[in-house]
């Protein structure tokens, strides 16, 4: 996987210098913007441009060194570049506003897996199951499918809420999710009306949409240990003793 063709910049061709990102001493060209942020950190954090890096150059200029010779990064649009750098150098650096949104970590994700940036790939993964739990159910799956994330409970909570709501699946969310999923969501949701009351349980639709999924059951819970939660070893039981007693 590389990074995208690297060439000459035009000399003819005015580029438009990133008003949040120009500083230090590596120049990358995005469409028709240039970027200027610190070699280090991708000479450091990528797999792909450290490799970049360390090609003879047979006594040229090296890319990347100058305005006049950026690195050209092709096929990648400048606002997800801009995404890209704004999760790398987060508030209050230079003042830049670091919240980003659910596309916007997606497009984080892609060009951490493009150029084998493994901190920012994490990074972004963790980012990207946070903000999909409050974001519509479509949206979080669509993004599981598009990025071939592994599934599991986030991906089940998603599901989950389009299985339990009152509206219909609309044309344009069937459009953008894959036939298979569709057909799978509209199941559970007959399921889940012919059931009425007893399929209200949380657990209950959780279980029928990994089961859908050929999604394996979910890890059971620690179970507390002589009066000690096993997830917060400091809060005891708030009533008996540890063997069932009322002392």
């Amino acid at each position: 996987m590389s990074a995208g063709s690297s060439s000459h910049a035009s000399a003819t061709q005015a580029l438009e210098i990133s008003s949040k990102y120009f500083f230090e001493d590596l120049f990358l060209q995005v469409e028709n913007t240039l970027y200027k942020v610190n070699r280090r950190d991708f000479e450091e954090g990528s797999v792909v441009f450290r490799d970049m890096f360390q090609l003879p150059n047979g006594g040229k200029t090296v890319e990347g060194c100058s305005a006049e010779k950026p690195i050209v990064l092709e096929s990648i649009k400048a606002a997800d570049m801009d995404h890209f750098l704004a999760a790398i150098y987060p508030r209050p650096f230079k003042g830049i506003d670091y919240y980003l949104s659910l596309d916007a970590w997606k497009a984080v994700y892609k060009l951490a897996e493009l150029w084998q940036f493994s901190y920012m790939h994490k990074r972004a993964l963790v980012a990207l199951k946070d903000n999909m739990v409050t974001a519509p159910g479509v949206d979080a799956i669509r993004i599981y499918a598009e990025l071939a994330l592994d599934l599991d409970q986030v991906f089940v909570a998603a599901v989950r809420k389009l299985v339990v709501r009152q509206e219909d699946i609309s044309e344009e969310e069937a459009r953008s999710l894959e036939l298979a999923t569709v057909m799978r969501i509209c199941k559970l949701r007959g399921w889940y009306a012919a059931l009425g009351p007893l399929s209200t349980a949380t657990g209950t639709v959780d279980a029928e949409v990994r089961q859908a999924w050929k999604m394996p059951p979910p890890p059971p819970a620690a179970l507390p240990l002589f009066g000690i939660d096993l997830a917060n070893p400091r809060k005891r039981r708030s009533s008996g003793n540890i063997w069932g007693g009322s002392g």
